[in-house]
């Protein structure tokens, strides 16, 4: 089958079987050598993308501290971020003082849209990329009395929740969205 590393190896066979009896050959030596080492090539890519490519995801973890703006702690340093890239660089500051950016997704969104949720304890529940230190968020708390409260958004008129604000208001009646705290149980 045409694509497959076996099918160019056969290819490349039979063209070398047919040099040998003395008939003429359907591809030239150039072609004969770009197949032979398009199939070396694509069987080797083969091996070392499930050897590489398939990095199993770490565990999912609870990680405790402060987001924050990168642009505020970076200011400190005399580090200035363009201003574009600003609304998009939050890092969990932890205990120890160590900086893990946290990428936007869906679970981290409200971090990103809703600025009373930053420089307060968190309990971030995610995972640390491989070979990295950027966090995946599944799901957040806040910290308050040493107790994780689940955070969501609830409109009083229609009684529709929501896990981030978007735009802060109801996407049904156009009231605005109430930020609530619930202790875990």
């Amino acid at each position: 089958m045409p694509g497959d590393s076996n099918w160019l190896f056969q290819s490349a066979l039979s063209c070398v079987r047919q040099r040998s009896r003395g008939g003429e050959s359907p591809l030239s030596r150039r072609r004969f050598f770009c197949y032979g080492l398009l199939g070396i090539v694509s069987s080797l890519y083969g091996r070392l993308s499930t050897t590489f490519g398939e990095q199993p995801q770490s565990k999912l973890q609870i990680v405790e501290g402060q987001v924050v703006r990168l642009t505020d702690v970076l200011k400190a340093q005399d580090v200035q971020l363009d201003t574009d890239a600003a609304p998009w660089a939050l890092a969990l500051r932890t205990a120890d003082g160590k900086l893990l950016p946290i990428l936007k997704t869906l679970g981290s969104r409200a971090l990103f849209q809703d600025a009373r949720l930053l420089n307060r304890p968190v309990q971030l529940q995610a995972h640390v990329l491989p070979r990295s230190s950027f966090l995946v968020v599944h799901r957040f708390y806040t910290v308050k009395n040493s107790l994780p409260h689940e955070v969501y958004y609830w409109c009083e008129t229609c009684a529709i929740r929501r896990d981030y604000p978007d735009k802060g208001v109801c996407e049904c009646c156009g009231a605005p969205m109430e930020l609530r705290e619930v202790p875990l149980k």
